[in-house]
């Protein structure tokens, strides 16, 4: 038996997450909790997610833990749901397993922080029996920096799923943009410094038609207040959701601008993209090569390089049948590859040889 505890729904039996649960024919159960974990301040996600999220996974995890049925593994999203799964898991005495689903460890430029992180998520990470990571080289670099935890780490691509991806691609079919719209969206670990360069460059061989926008809730005010985000580029902050899928079926180009090249970052809205079908643009790093192919499903620009990735832009502007193409088989690979039954496939892989038939 194995228990999933997720706080994305109320219902997640009743999305994609749960069917494809059902699909898989695991014997399990999901504990679900919707916690708005969105934030434009980070003081407001200290103060009001987090504690937000740590009372939900506490009920949720002494509802898992008082079951007929002993869970012999629990899917954790989160340290703070580990934190409230292992005090729930010590006060009625149980033995379920914990599985950390989805692990990402950043460095800090503070030596002591550093320290006191990694002692912080070595503590952790002795908790949990399976921990997921979403790229080859962090599942290398993860085994140097937690050499305790080696055996348990396990790769596993972020993987991602859209309740009405359908009605999402039919609309994206039926989109008739007055202009050619390009849109980046993301905060961790981005690099918009570099796409507004290359912007920059190319703008006076766009047409006034051509429209670029970026989902971002945290671009500086230095940075927005320059002259081509006033004329060609539009910010959208607070689009989440549906709201924010609806400007990805807009696009004809999506581009995701990468500064980190050590940590997982852009998946999602890779992922979401590709589901989409949709031409993308995207930082060539480690982590990324897992995902796509250049010129395959997706175009890859050397990091940090603005003409590299203005001359992307042009190519795939003046090229409607190669964006198709990559569109297409950007939905392929999803389907083949991406799709959230293929990860909790490979998920339920990593743990039902130990959990009983």
């Amino acid at each position: 038996m194995i228990h999933f505890l997720v706080f994305f729904s109320n219902d997640a039996g009743d999305t994609e997450f749960g069917r494809a649960l059902k699909r898989i024919s695991v014997e399990h159960e999901i504990f679900s909790c919707w916690v708005d974990m969105s934030y434009q301040s980070r003081l407001k996600h200290l103060l009001v997610n987090l504690p937000r999220l740590a009372i939900c996974a506490a009920k949720m995890a002494s509802i898992s833990l008082s079951c007929k049925t002993t869970p012999e593994y629990a899917v954790l999203g989160s340290d703070i749901e580990i934190m409230a799964y292992v005090v729930m898991r010590s006060i009625k005495r149980k033995k379920t397993q914990i599985a950390f689903s989805s692990f990402i460890f950043t460095q800090r430029n503070s030596r002591f922080l550093n320290f006191i992180r990694r002692l912080y998520y070595s503590i952790l990470l002795d908790r949990a029996a399976v921990v997921v990571v979403h790229s080859t080289l962090e599942l290398e670099r993860y085994s140097k920096l937690f050499p305790k935890a080696q055996k348990k780490f396990r790769f596993i691509p972020w993987s991602g799923y859209l309740e009405q991806r359908s009605n999402l691609i039919e609309i994206a079919k039926n989109n008739k943009n007055k202009s050619f719209t390009i849109i980046s969206a993301g905060r961790s670990g981005r690099d918009y410094a570099t796409l507004y360069a290359s912007i920059k460059k190319i703008d006076p061989m766009l047409n006034i038609d051509v429209e670029i926008k970026i989902v971002c809730d945290h671009l500086a005010s230095s940075f927005t207040s320059e002259g081509l985000f006033r004329s060609r580029i539009t910010v959208l902050q607070n689009h989440y959701g549906m709201n924010y899928l609806r400007e990805i079926t807009k696009a004809d180009i999506v581009i995701i601008p990468l500064g980190v090249s050590d940590i997982s970052a852009g998946q999602m809205v890779l992922i979401q993209s590709m589901a989409l079908a949709k031409a993308i643009i995207v930082t060539d790093v480690p982590t990324i090569r897992d995902y796509v192919t250049h010129r395959h499903d997706a175009w890859l620009v050397k990091p940090y390089d603005a003409d590299d990735l203005g001359n992307a832009i042009l190519t795939l502007m003046s090229d409607g049948k190669l964006r198709d193409d990559l569109g297409q088989r950007a939905s392929e690979t999803y389907d083949t590859n991406h799709n959230v039954e293929a990860q909790l496939n490979k998920l339920v892989s990593e743990l039902t040889p130990i959990v009983p038939a």
